[in-house]
């Protein structure tokens, strides 16, 4: 397989499949030149599959839309249906699962594209990634515990913030490291 990037934006794709112009930034197919993988094929067809990625979009999302359904509940109880208490419930549960699966999948992912995880990066975003499934589990453990107090949906509404704030910086994190990796088989 031949692989080319593009010097513009550093889009890597299959010479074959490269059309008239970049698919990520619109530039001329003249910009681009050879490219050679410094990942092996197992590893660069392994980190193709962008595990760690999708897991991460559905924690992130899982947390965004607890922090909006309890915002509601917080705030305007009296629009608040036991459907959204519900979907609260089912958000708080899902938060500490997709949580668990996206830091199994960063190590994972950590560890095929660099080798080890004590690059100082890497080590915030395993801290930061545990901060985020220890709130997770707290908030878990209190939406279950009694679904309707108001008072547990307030401590819910500062660990969905929390919990956003873990996101964001994970994900700027994570923007640091997307193109980053070590070659080798």
């Amino acid at each position: 397989m031949t692989l080319t990037k593009c010097n513009v934006c550093g889009y890597v794709i299959q010479k074959d499949d490269l059309e008239e112009v970049c698919p990520a930034c619109g530039a001329k197919k003249r910009v681009f030149e050879p490219y050679s993988s410094k990942l092996s094929e197992k590893r660069r067809k392994f980190l193709s599959y962008h595990l760690h990625p999708i897991m991460t979009h559905f924690s992130v999302g899982s947390a965004i839309l607890f922090l909006f359904i309890v915002f509601i509940i917080v705030f305007f109880p009296d629009k608040a249906s036991l459907a959204l208490m519900g979907s609260a419930y089912v958000f708080s549960i899902i938060m500490p699962i997709a949580g668990f699966l996206t830091m199994v999948t960063g190590l994972i992912d950590g560890k095929i594209r660099f080798k080890r995880l004590n690059p100082p990066h890497l080590k915030s975003k395993i801290y930061v990634g545990s901060a985020f499934l220890i709130l997770s589990i707290i908030n878990a453990s209190i939406v279950a515990g009694d679904l309707i107090a108001a008072n547990e949906y307030r401590a819910s509404l500062l660990l969905a913030i929390a919990l956003v704030g873990c996101a964001g910086y994970l994900g700027k994190l994570g923007g640091t490291l997307i193109c980053a990796q070590t070659s080798g088989k």
